[in-house]
């Protein structure tokens, strides 16, 4: 059944509106069902305890309940879980020459550039090999990563499957959970899509303040090219003002959930980690890690348009 009203006002205790943003809200009701409520903004004043007009549509029906698609076995899920801190990269330099061996041409000038910089990548699941973070910064930024084996050619490591390939030939060794651990991130981490890792607030690099500036005059009718550059600076203030409401919800409602990986199981393993894309999009990533080092996912968009900055890298 579904049911269609008005309501002139609806006072919101979160700061997680936008204009025009949908809004999905359920609530218990007699009987033992849910009722969802969702609704699109059509008018806000800005700040926390937000007042709005809403056209609100409701549909009471039987909600299920939420579980994660990858869980693991209950047995696995009542045992401890520890997480392990990110072990520090090892202090050795890379022989420029030597990693140049096997690699393209383009990626060997890069590799023997003086521009090059070159950083080994802790990685505590390989029995032998390593692999090193490639940037080079000018006059063309660009980022990727160079597997390398004592005894065979350099090769690319540049997305999630030629991680995986490159660990099983340089010996992979998962008996840890540190290595477990630091695998699944590296993993996660080399996927063309993400552009961070989350795993606490202080990972997130917000482009815009916490608090908004003073706001700037109002025009309602631009006739001058001053009073159009001013028409379009308001434009851009809101689209300011909307994503400072967007950090303090994140600051308040989603971040404070978000804990670094921590794997659980005797194998398979599970856990969960979270990742802010190139898109801007915050997902929880459920991952099952397997004895051979297959890694399952399954991906949840927890919310949309992070205000943070999107690199090339």
């Amino acid at each position: 059944m579904t049911v269609r009203m008005k309501a002139r006002s609806l006072r919101i205790s979160r700061c997680d509106a936008m204009l025009g943003d949908r809004i999905d809200h359920e609530t218990p009701v007699s009987g033992g069902t849910r009722m969802r409520l969702s609704w699109r903004m059509k008018r806000l004043s800005v700040g926390c305890g937000l007042a709005a007009t809403l056209c609100v549509s409701c549909a009471s029906r039987a909600a299920p309940s939420p579980r994660l698609l990858l869980a693991p076995p209950r047995s696995s899920a009542a045992l401890p879980c520890e997480a392990v801190p990110a072990p520090a990269a090892p202090t050795v330099t890379a022989d420029p020459q030597r990693l140049a061996e096997g690699l393209d041409s383009f990626l060997a000038i890069i590799v023997l550039s003086d521009r090059a910089n070159i950083v080994a990548r802790a990685a505590p699941y390989l029995a032998r090999g390593m692999i090193w973070d490639l940037g080079y910064a000018a006059p063309d930024p660009f980022f990727t990563h160079i597997g390398q084996i004592p005894g065979a050619p350099s090769t690319e490591v540049n997305n999630s499957a030629s991680f995986v390939a490159f660990a099983r030939a340089a010996g992979l060794r998962l008996e840890t959970n540190e290595a477990r651990t630091v695998y699944v991130r590296t993993y996660v981490d080399f996927d063309p899509t993400t552009l961070t890792i989350v795993e606490s607030s202080r990972d997130v690099r917000f482009i815009v303040p916490a608090t908004p500036e003073p706001q700037m005059p109002t025009v309602s009718e631009p006739s001058t090219p001053e009073e159009l550059q001013r028409t379009i600076e308001e434009g851009d203030r809101r689209a300011y003002l909307e994503d400072i409401e967007r950090r303090r919800f994140l600051e308040t409602s989603v971040l404070p959930n978000v804990a670094p990986l921590c794997l659980r199981g005797d194998g398979p393993y599970w856990g969960v980690i979270h990742v802010i894309e190139r898109s801007r999009t915050l997902v929880r990533i459920e991952v099952r890690l397997r004895l051979d080092g297959t890694i399952d996912t399954h991906r949840v968009v927890l919310t949309e348009q992070v205000p943070v900055m999107t690199t090339l890298w």
